[in-house]
Protein backbone atom coordinates (compact mmCIF):
# COMPACT_ATOMS: atom_id res chain seq x y z
CA UNK A 1 0.00 0.00 0.00
CA UNK A 2 2.98 2.05 0.46
CA UNK A 3 3.91 2.01 -3.23
CA UNK A 4 0.57 3.44 -3.99
CA UNK A 5 0.71 5.90 -1.80
CA UNK A 6 4.36 7.14 -3.14
CA UNK A 7 2.62 6.77 -6.81
CA UNK A 8 4.73 3.84 -7.38
CA UNK A 9 4.20 0.90 -9.20
CA UNK A 10 4.16 -2.37 -7.14
CA UNK A 11 5.63 -5.87 -8.13
CA UNK A 12 5.23 -8.89 -5.77
CA UNK A 13 7.00 -11.96 -6.62
CA UNK A 14 5.83 -15.27 -5.31
CA UNK A 15 8.91 -16.64 -4.19
CA UNK A 16 9.25 -14.17 -1.49
CA UNK A 17 7.33 -14.27 1.69
CA UNK A 18 4.05 -13.75 0.63
CA UNK A 19 1.62 -15.96 -1.62
CA UNK A 20 -0.44 -15.19 -4.72
CA UNK A 21 -3.39 -14.50 -2.39
CA UNK A 22 -1.52 -11.51 -0.10
CA UNK A 23 0.00 -9.93 -2.99
CA UNK A 24 -3.42 -9.93 -4.49
CA UNK A 25 -5.19 -8.29 -1.31
CA UNK A 26 -2.06 -6.59 -0.74
CA UNK A 27 -2.72 -4.81 -4.41
CA UNK A 28 0.41 -5.78 -6.25
CA UNK A 29 0.16 -3.97 -9.75
CA UNK A 30 2.61 -6.48 -10.82
CA UNK A 31 3.16 -10.49 -9.88
CA UNK A 32 5.92 -12.27 -11.47
CA UNK A 33 6.47 -15.95 -10.88
CA UNK A 34 10.19 -15.93 -11.81
CA UNK A 35 12.96 -13.93 -12.00
CA UNK A 36 12.92 -14.03 -16.10
CA UNK A 37 9.31 -12.75 -16.24
CA UNK A 38 10.72 -9.92 -13.54
CA UNK A 39 13.29 -9.12 -15.96
CA UNK A 40 11.23 -8.26 -18.74
CA UNK A 41 8.63 -6.67 -16.45
CA UNK A 42 11.35 -4.19 -15.69
CA UNK A 43 13.08 -3.80 -19.29
CA UNK A 44 9.95 -3.78 -21.17
CA UNK A 45 7.78 -1.51 -18.43
CA UNK A 46 4.85 -2.96 -16.28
Amino acid sequence: MVARVANYCSVGVTWGFRSRGELMEAVADVIVDSAGVLREALLHGV
